[in-house]
C-alpha cells in the first residue's frame, strides 16, 4: 500500500495531461472550505458533453444558494474548485492529484464527482488514502455499492440495483410468478441483474434464465429467449444498443400483448426508438416493438408541492435553472442535492465537534482519519428532502423513489411510483397516467400447457359411415346386376369380369373410408387396436385403388392399343383378351401387397400423437391447450408413402394420358369406352386433391376427415355410376336390340340393312376412311417407285443377257426391244430347243414417268380402290374380322389368307437376311422378270384368279381413242366392282387410270410371216403363227374381255431365226386395250 501511495504522489509531477492551474479557482484562505468538483465536461475524443455543463452549473447554483441564503456554515464560506475528467479514469485521477499538490495549503475535505462510473471507481479507490469523502451525483455502477472496496464513497443518484425492490413489487403486483433476465455483458448492467435474481428467488418468483449478450452478438440469445416461452422480460442494457435489440425482437415476434418488457431507463434518455439508422427495421416497426415498454429509473423530483431543504420547489428550481440557459439533464437535480448533502454533513460534524470541544472542521488535514470518520458517519445518517426527492443512504447508495414509465403511442408516460420507505407501489400518484396493456389484458408470465386429444366429431363420423355403407350396398347391387345379365350380349361387350373387379375395389375403398374415422373416441382404450386399424387402412386403400382404377386403366389401355394399331394400319384379329387384362390388374395388386407387407413387417405402424397448433383458453388466458391428434406413423413413414405415391402417381399419369389420347374414340365392341375415360379423369383429379388437402388441413381433424372422405366417396360413386347406370338404362329400354348394329347407325327392317337418313354424315365418314387408305397405299407405291428408279439408273452387271425359254417359260431381257430379223422354224423345234437372245446394245436409261408407271403396274400387284368399309378380301389382307358382316366364300378366304401369309413372309425375309447390294439388285430384276414371264406362260397361278390375262391379237393400226375404249368397259367395271355387301357402291378417284385408259396409241408390227407367235397376256400362253388364235382366246373369255384390270395388256412376241440356227425372240407391249 505504501508503494502505491508513493507512485500516486510522484505521478502528478511527471504527467503530461495535467490541467492548467488556472482551471482551479482560489479564494481567501480565512474560513473558506474548498470543495473539489470533477465533472465530465468533454469526452475522450475532445467533443463537448452537454450534460457535464448542466451538472457543473447545478453545483454552482447550489454553492451560491448555500453562501447567500443558508446559515448552516456560520463563519465559513464554501468555494468550488472544478476540473474536467473527460470521462477518462486516468485524466480524472490526474486532475485529483493536481488539485492536491498545486495548492498544498488548501485542504479539500470533500470530493464531488463524477458522472462516469469508470472515473468514479478509480477516484473512490484513491480518496480513502487521503481521508477524503467522495460524493457522486451520476455514477450508477452497482460495483460502487461495495463498501469494503469503497469505504468513503456515497452517491445521490440511485443505482440500478436500488430499483430491485421496486421491480419486485411491480412483478408481484401483476401476479407474475415466472420471469426471465436479460442483460448486457458490462458490470453496470450485469451486477444489478444478478442482485435482482437473488431477490426474486427469495420472493419465490422463478427466474427461468439469466441471459447475457454482447453488443455484437445478441440474436442467438433472443431466439433462445423466445424458445423459453416466458413473456415477462426484465432487461438491463444501454439505450444505445436498445434499438437493435427491439428491432430483432420485432422480427422474432416478441412484442405486443403477449410480452411485457421491463427495462432500466429514464425518459431523459430521449426517444431512442426513433433512431433506426443502425437497425434493419423501419421507424413504424420499431415503434410497434417498444409500444407498452416499461422503464424503471429514479424519480428526480419532489412528489407534491412541498419545498426542498433549500426552499425550492420543483417548479422554482426548473425555472431558475432554465434562466441560466442550460437544459435540465438527467443528473442535474442530483448534482444540486449532492452539494447540499456535503454542506449538511459539514454542518452536523461542526456542531458535533463544538459540543465536544474538538477542533473545528477548518483544521481538517489529510492525515486526520478521525475527522474523516466523523464525516462518513454523519453522511450515512442524512435524511432530507432535496429537489430530486427524499435523500437518504443505505450503505453507499441513495435510497430514493423509483418511478415506472410506459411508452404509450411513442410518448413516455409516468404510470407508478414506488416508495422504498413504506414499500408501496402507487399507481394513483400525481401526474401518473393509467397503465395500458395492448389487447386490454395483462400479459401472462407463462402459459400452462394442458394436453387435449382431438377426435373426429361423432356426427361427422356417423354421417360418413352411413354414406360409405350406402355405397357398399350400391356396389353390391351393381355387382348382382352384372352377374345376372353376364350372358347378355350388351354386358359381354363391356368385359363383365373387369367390371366385377372394379366393383370389388370400390367396396374395399368404401370399407377403408369407415376405418379412416376410427380414433380415440371410438376405439377401446389401450391395446393395439389403433395399430391394427392403421394396417387395415393401408391394405384396403391400396388394394381397392389398384382393383378399381386398375380395371379402368386396363380398359383404357385396350382402347388406346386398338386406336394406335388402327392408325398404323395393323390390327390383329384378337384384341387384348380379358384374361390378359386381369393378369395386369393382378400384377398391380401384387405390387401393392408387396409394398404394404414390407412396410408392416420391417417398419410397423404405431399410434402416434401429433401436436397441433396451440389454443389459448377463452376463459383462462394463462392456460394453453396443446391439441393432439392420433396418426399412424412409423420410423420411415415418408419413405413408404413416397414409394406408394410415386407408383400410383405414374399409374395415374399414364392412365390420364391414354384417356386423353382416346377421348374421341368410340369402339362399338367396347360400349363403355367413353365412360371409362370420364372415370379416369375423375379418379386422377380426386386423388390429386385428396393428397394436397391431407397435408394442408391435417390440423383440423374433423374438417380433414369430412373433406377427404367426401372426395373419395364422390369419386368412387361416380366411377360406379358411369360404369353401370348407362348399361342399366340401355338394357331397360333396348334389351332385344343388337348393340353393334345400334352403335353403327344401322336399323334392321325386313332383314335388309339400310343406312340411316343422315347421308351427309355417313358420306363424310366413308370419304375420311377411304382417304386414309389411299394415303397409306400411295406411301407404299412411292417406296416401290423409288426402288425401281434406283434399279433402272444403276449400270448393268454385264453387256450380255441371256434368256431361255423352256416348256412354255420365257426369260425376258433387262431391256425389251424389237428385232426385225426373226427367222422361221417349226413349232416343235421351237418348243424343245433352247432359245438364246443375242447380245443387244442397251441404251442409256432415261426417266419416263409414263413408262415408269407402266413398269410399276407390271411389277406390283394391282391396287383395288376401296370404299369406306373394305370388302371381304381387303379385310382378310389386313387381318381384320368384322363379325357383323355376312360370311363370304370360305375358299376365297383361305386363298386370301395364304396369300397374305406369303406376302408377310416376303416382307420379313429381307429384314432378316440382306444380301449384297449388287447381288440384291440382280436378284430383284430377275425375280420381277421371272414373275411376269410366269404370269405370261400361265404356269404360276395368280394370287388373284379373278384377274386373268386376256389374249388378243396385235393390231397393226393405231389404238382406238380413250373414249371409245373406255365407254362400255368403264360402265361394266362400275357395275361389277366387288366389295362388301353392306356398301354396294364404290368411290374411285377421278384421275385413276383404271376407269379412263390412256388416249395415246401405239403400233405393233403387222401380222405377217415374220411374226411367229403372239404372247397373250389374257390367257397366259404363246400362240402360233395364226394370230387369230389370240382373238379366239379373247372370244372364249368374252364375258371378261371388257375388264379394266391393270394387267389386261397385250404383248407381241417376234421370233427371228438366224442362219447359224440361233433363235432371237423380241417381246414388246402394245398400248391398246384387250378386245
Amino acid at each position: 500500500m505504501r508503494v502505491l501511495l508513493l507512485v500516486l504522489l510522484a505521478w502528478p509531477c511527471c504527467s503530461s495531461n495535467l490541467s492548467s492551474p488556472r482551471a482551479l479557482r482560489a479564494g481567501p484562505p480565512e474560513h473558506v472550505i474548498s470543495l473539489l468538483g470533477l465533472f465530465d465536461l468533454t469526452t475522450t475524443t475532445g467533443a463537448a458533453r452537454p450534460e457535464g455543463r448542466s451538472e457543473l452549473e447545478a453545483a454552482r447554483m447550489a454553492v451560491k444558494h448555500i453562501n447567500l441564503y443558508s446559515s448552516m456554515l456560520r463563519g465559513y464560506k464554501l468555494r468550488l474548485l472544478y476540473n474536467d475528467t473527460k470521462c477518462d479514469p486516468g485524466v480524472g485521477v490526474d486532475a485529483f492529484f493536481h488539485a492536491l499538490y498545486t495548492r498544498p495549503s488548501t485542504k479539500l475535505p470533500m470530493l464531488l464527482g463524477s458522472a462516469c462510473s469508470e472515473v468514479t471507481e478509480s477516484l473512490a479507490k484513491v480518496t480513502p488514502y487521503w481521508n477524503i469523502v467522495q460524493v457522486s451525483f451520476g455514477s450508477t455502477s452497482p460495483a460502487l455499492s461495495d463498501r469494503r472496496e469503497f469505504p468513503l464513497f456515497y452517491r445521490t443518484v440511485a443505482p440500478d440495483s436500488s430499483h430491485n425492490p421496486a421491480r419486485l413489487a411491480f412483478v408481484r403486483g401483476f401476479g407474475w410468478d415466472t420471469v426471465t433476465a436479460l442483460s448486457q455483458d458490462e458490470d453496470v448492467f450485469t451486477l444489478a441483474v444478478n442482485d435482482l435474481v437473488t431477490e426474486l428467488e427469495e420472493a419465490n418468483i422463478t427466474c427461468t434464465a439469466t441471459i447475457t449478450f454482447s453488443e455484437s452478438d445478441f440474436k442467438d440469445q433472443l431466439r433462445y429467449l423466445r424458445d423459453l416461452d416466458t413473456r415477462i422480460i426484465i432487461a438491463s442494457f444501454s439505450h444505445k444498443v436498445a434499438p437493435k435489440i427491439f428491432c430483432e425482437a420485432y422480427q422474432l415476434g416478441m412484442y405486443g400483448s403477449d410480452y411485457a418488457w421491463i427495462l432500466q431507463g429514464s425518459p431523459l434518455d430521449g426517444a431512442w426508438w426513433a433512431d433506426v439508422s443502425k437497425t434493419d427495421c423501419s421507424q413504424s416497426a420499431l415503434k410497434a416493438a417498444v409500444e407498452g415498454l416499461i422503464l424503471v429509473s429514479s424519480h428526480n423530483s419532489i412528489v407534491g408541492s412541498e419545498p426542498s431543504l433549500s426552499g425550492l420547489t420543483n417548479a422554482k428550481f426548473e425555472e431558475e435553472f432554465r434562466q441560466r440557459g442550460l437544459p435540465i439533464t438527467r443528473y442535474t437535480p442530483q448534482t444540486y442535492d449532492a452539494v447540499w448533502a456535503i454542506v449538511l454533513t459539514l454542518h452536523k460534524t461542526e456542531s458535533q465537534r463544538r459540543s465536544l470541544g474538538l477542533a473545528p472542521i477548518s483544521n481538517f488535514d489529510y492525515g486526520d482519519w478521525r475527522m474523516a470518520h466523523e464525516f462518513h458517519r454523519e453522511m450515512a445518517g442524512l435524511d432530507f428532502l432535496g429537489v430530486s426527492g427524499p435523500v437518504s443512504f443505505s450503505g453507499s447508495d441513495r435510497v430514493g423513489i423509483s418511478a415506472f414509465y410506459q411508452v404509450q403511442g411513442g410518448i413516455v408516460q409516468k404510470v407508478a411510483l414506488f416508495y422504498p420507505s413504506s414499500e408501496i407501489l402507487d399507481f394513483e400518484c400525481p401526474q401518473c397516467e393509467p397503465l395500458r396493456w395492448q389487447g386490454g389484458q395483462v400479459p401472462i408470465a407463462k402459459r400452462e400447457f394442458r394436453l387435449r386429444v382431438v377426435t373426429i366429431e361423432r356426427t361427422a363420423f356417423y354421417s360418413v359411415a352411413c354414406l360409405a355403407g350406402a355405397g357398399i350396398v350400391l356396389a353390391t347391387v351393381f355387382l348382382g346386376f352384372n352377374l345376372y345379365f353376364r350372358k347378355l350380349k350388351y354386358i359381354k361387350l363391356s368385359s363383365p369380369r373387369l367390371n366385377n373387379i372394379a366393383v370389388v375395389g370400390c367396396i374395399l375403398v368404401y370399407t377403408a373410408v369407415i376405418l379412416l374415422g376410427l380414433d380415440h373416441a371410438t376405439l377401446p382404450a389401450g391395446g393395439t387396436y389403433f395399430a391394427n386399424v392403421c394396417t387395415a387402412r393401408a391394405y384396403l386403400l391400396s388394394a381397392g385403388f389398384s382393383l378399381a382404377f386398375g380395371s379402368m386403366f386396363t380398359k383404357t389401355y385396350r382402347v388406346h392399343r386398338i386406336f394406335t394399331r388402327s392408325q398404323s394400319g395393323v390390327v390383329k384379329n384378337k384384341l387384348l383378351q380379358d384374361t390378359q387384362l386381369i393378369s395386369l390388374i393382378c400384377a398391380l395388386l401384387l405390387v401393392d401387397i408387396l409394398i404394404v407387407t414390407l412396410w408392416v413387417s420391417i417398419d410397423p405402424m404405431q399410434r402416434h400423437m401429433r401436436n397441433l397448433s396451440l389454443e389459448i383458453s377463452a376463459i383462462e388466458r394463462s392456460v394453453v391447450y396443446q391439441p393432439q391428434v392420433e396418426v399412424c406413423r412409423s420410423q420411415h413413414t415418408s419413405g413408404w408413402l413416397g414409394a406408394l405415391y410415386v407408383y400410383k402417381g405414374l399409374l395415374l399419369i399414364v392412365g390420364v394420358y391414354m384417356a386423353w389420347e382416346t377421348r374421341r374414340v368410340k369402339i362399338p365392341a367396347l360400349n363403355d369406352s367413353q365412360y371409362i375415360g370420364m372415370s379416369v379423369y375423375s379418379v386422377v383429379i380426386t386423388s390429386g386433391i385428396v393428397v394436397v388437402l391431407a397435408n394442408l388441413i391435417s390440423e383440423r381433424a374433423t374438417l380433414a376427415f369430412v373433406t377427404i372422405t367426401a372426395l373419395i366417396l364422390a369419386s368412387t360413386s361416380t366411377t360406379l355410376c358411369l360404369l353401370f347406370v348407362p348399361k342399366i338404362h340401355t338394357i331397360w329400354l333396348h334389351q332385344d336390340e343388337d348393340p353393334i348394329v345400334e352403335s353403327m347407325g344401322l336399323k334392321i327392317e325386313c332383314n335388309t340393312r339400310r343406312f340411316v337418313i343422315d347421308e351427309t354424315r355417313e358420306r363424310y365418314y366413308r370419304v375420311e376412311v377411304q382417304n386414309k387408305v389411299y394415303r397409306r397405299e400411295l406411301a407404299a407405291l412411292d417406296v416401290e417407285i423409288n426402288k425401281l428408279e434406283r434399279m433402272l439408273i444403276e449400270p448393268p452387271p454385264s453387256p450380255t443377257t441371256s434368256v431361255s425359254v423352256s416348256h412354255g417359260s420365257v426369260s425376258l431381257p433387262g431391256s425389251l426391244k424389237e428385232d426385225d430379223g426373226m427367222s422361221e422354224g417349226d413349232e416343235a423345234e421351237e418348243e424343245d430347243s433352247e432359245v438364246r437372245l443375242s447380245p443387244l446394245p442397251r441404251p442409256v436409261p432415261t426417266y419416263n414417268p409414263r413408262g415408269a408407271a407402266a413398269l410399276l403396274l407390271s411389277v406390283v400387284p394391282s391396287v383395288v380402290p376401296r370404299a369406306s368399309w373394305p370388302c371381304a378380301q381387303a379385310a382378310e389382307r389386313q387381318q381384320v374380322t368384322f363379325r357383323s358382316e355376312p360370311e363370304l366364300d370360305q375358299a376365297s378366304e383361305n386363298e386370301a389368307s395364304s396369300t397374305s401369309a406369303v406376302a408377310l413372309l416376303k416382307k420379313l425375309l429381307p429384314r432378316i437376311w440382306k444380301p449384297s447390294r449388287a447381288k440384291a439388285n440382280r436378284s430383284a430384276i430377275a425375280a420381277a422378270l421371272r414373275m411376269h414371264v410366269n404370269y405370261v406362260t400361265g404356269l404360276v397361278p395368280d394370287p388373284h384368279p379373278d384377274r386373268k390375262f386376256s389374249l388378243s391379237a396385235c393390231i397393226a393400226a393405231e389404238s382406238p381413242a380413250a373414249g371409245a375404249v373406255g365407254g362400255a368397259g368403264a360402265a361394266a367395271f362400275r357395275e361389277r366392282a366387288r366389295g362388301s355387301p353392306r356398301f354396294p357402291h364404290r368411290i374411285v378417284p377421278a384421275g385413276s387410270g383404271l376407269l379412263a385408259p390412256t388416249a395415246r396409241t401405239g403400233k405393233c408390227r403387222s401380222l405377217d410371216t415374220s411374226i411367229d407367235a403372239v404372247l397373250c397376256v389374257r390367257c397366259g400362253g404363246v400362240q402360233g403363227r395364226n394370230a387369230a388364235a389370240c382373238a379366239g382366246c379373247a372370244r372364249r373369255d368374252k364375258p371378261r374381255a371388257a375388264s379394266l384390270s391393270p394387267n389386261c395388256d397385250v404383248w407381241c412376241v417376234e421370233q427371228n431365226l438366224a442362219a447359224d440356227g440361233e433363235l432371237t425372240i423380241t417381246i414388246h407391249r402394245t398400248e391398246s386395250q384387250c378386245t
